[in-house]
């Protein structure tokens, strides 16, 4: 009796195992991708972050050589203009943890003043991400050596916690039409672009991802 009632035990233990949600245990990724990856070209920039928990903010560091259009520089479009998509699909706390895809449009804008950067680097874009949900704010900085980062200090918690959430985010084109936002690297090889995560747990990850040049 004492072997059936373990068996029995073991038994619904697995099945709790199975019935929760897969998400809950997928491996965190990040891929980053230009598009055309022709060496010193501008370029289409879209990466692909996947995690199981809740984003509160995210700094993405780009390789060396690879550059942005600065706010005010010939390459910026008006202020206002719709220069890429983000796209999340998660489960949102709207929808009671229901699953859906929302779109955000990533709306070049004048630097509001909101963020102040760490010592040595300096705000030279902000891009809006607008959905009628909330606006997520990111700042592209700068330092003395050329060297970019894609700054987003705050996210807010619009999605459950045990799912996975996947942002596809792109930038440089809007419904057909190219901004010279980005240059690839002005050489050809293989850099690396590194994803630091905090989450809303105060855990932080850090993920990397490359590209090749032509």
């Amino acid at each position: 009796m004492k072997v059936r009632a373990k068996l029995t035990c073991l038994a619904a233990a697995a099945a709790t195992a199975l019935a929760l949600p897969l998400t809950a245990w997928a491996a965190d990724s990040f891929t980053f991708s230009v598009s055309p990856t022709t060496h010193g070209a501008n370029s289409t920039t879209t990466s692909v972050l996947t995690v199981a928990k809740i984003l509160s903010s995210e700094e993405t560091v780009l390789p060396a050589g690879e550059t942005v259009c600065h706010h005010g520089a010939s390459c910026a479009p008006a202020d206002n203009t719709k220069v890429g998509t983000t796209s999340v699909q998660g489960n949102w706390t709207f929808l009671f943890c229901g699953s859906s895809t929302q779109n955000f449009d990533a709306t070049w804008v004048a630097n509001d003043g909101t963020y102040t950067p760490p010592t040595g680097w300096s705000i030279v874009a902000q891009v809006n991400n607008v959905n009628s949900l909330a606006t997520v704010k990111s700042w592209v900085i700068e330092d003395a050596g050329g060297n970019y980062k894609i700054e987003v200090p705050s996210i807010p918690a619009l999605t459950c916690s045990g799912h996975t959430t996947k942002l596809t985010s792109t930038l440089g084109t809007y419904n057909g039409t190219n901004y010279n936002l980005n240059t690839n690297p002005n050489s050809v090889g293989t850099f690396t672009v590194t994803d630091n995560l905090t989450f809303s747990d105060n855990t932080n990850e850090q993920l990397t991802a490359t590209y090749t040049t032509t």
